[in-house]
């Protein structure tokens, strides 16, 4: 029995087998290091979130605007009242920077100085905007510009759309429309155009191939027309030479500066060169 305990007690005895055994054990060497690992990766770049889809959302009810309303020019409603009393008495007014002149007389005859100053668009484009409105008044007042006859409803249509300048034709309508008494003057010879009883007058003035205006009485004009001649026409300076008389021409020549004697014979010229001396100098 203790020989059996000694046996199998013996692998763990420090004997010279055991010594032996451990001196000629294989060892391994150590493992070597493993590599360097390789760099981490870049940090992943923050992307906010998308948002939600809106394809089942209700859409969001629309918000009431109210209609912008039309482009108009201040004060160019034609059924305002006119307002003489708003433009400069003592001055002749001549509308600076504007093609037709002749209409802006008109429209600060109508408006007043006041509403001529503060309208953003003196230009072509309002003029026709105005002038087209119009249009539509003299077709409705035919009747009322029957008696007067300065041109037919065609040709005054016609100006107001298409040309772009009045005519003194179109403009004396446009006074008979609104009712204004006007005297027009033009080398010397004068136009009156008298509707009213009002006691405003409207004197028309054209120099430098402008037109321009100022307001007057009944007593003022008066004394204007002394020195001029008087036209029944604003188209005809002169009319049919036997409309006339001798002594009618030369008043007029009179008036105008025009010499009356002929310079080659040293006499006084007759109806017929008169009337050739007139019509040369209109």
């Amino acid at each position: 029995m203790h020989k059996n305990i000694v046996h199998d007690l013996s692998k763990y005895m420090l004997d010279a087998k055991t010594i032996n055994m451990f001196t000629h054990t294989n060892h391994h060497p150590p493992p070597p290091p493993p590599p360097n690992p390789p760099p981490p990766p870049n940090p992943p770049t923050f992307k906010p979130p998308l948002p939600p889809p809106t394809f089942n959302k209700p859409p969001n009810p629309p918000t009431f605007k109210p209609p912008l309303p039309p482009l108009i020019y201040p004060h160019v409603s034609l059924h305002l009242p006119p307002t003489p009393s708003h433009i400069i008495r003592s001055n002749v007014f001549y509308p600076s920077g504007n093609n037709d002149s002749l209409f802006w007389c008109f429209y600060v005859m109508k408006y007043g100085i006041h509403s001529y100053d503060i309208l953003p668009h003196k230009n072509v484009v309002g003029e026709k905007k105005i002038k087209i409105e119009y249009i539509e008044l003299l077709r409705k007042n035919k009747n009322l510009l029957k008696p007067f006859n300065f041109a037919i409803l065609s040709k005054l249509e016609n100006v107001l759309a298409n040309e772009l300048k009045l005519d003194m034709s179109t403009f004396l309508t446009l006074c008979v429309l609104e009712n204004f008494n006007a005297l027009c003057i033009h080398k010397k010879t004068y136009f009156e155009l008298s509707i009213s009883d009002n006691n405003d007058i409207f004197v028309v003035h054209y120099l430098n191939n402008k037109y321009g205006f100022e307001v007057s009485n009944k007593d003022a004009v008066t004394k204007m027309k002394d020195p001029l001649i008087k036209v029944d026409s604003v188209t005809k300076s002169l009319k049919a030479i036997t409309a006339y008389k001798l002594v009618e021409l030369q008043t007029m020549c009179d008036k105008l500066s025009l010499s009356i004697v002929n310079a080659d014979t040293n006499k006084k010229r007759n109806k017929t060169e008169l009337y050739d001396v007139l019509f040369k100098y209109f």
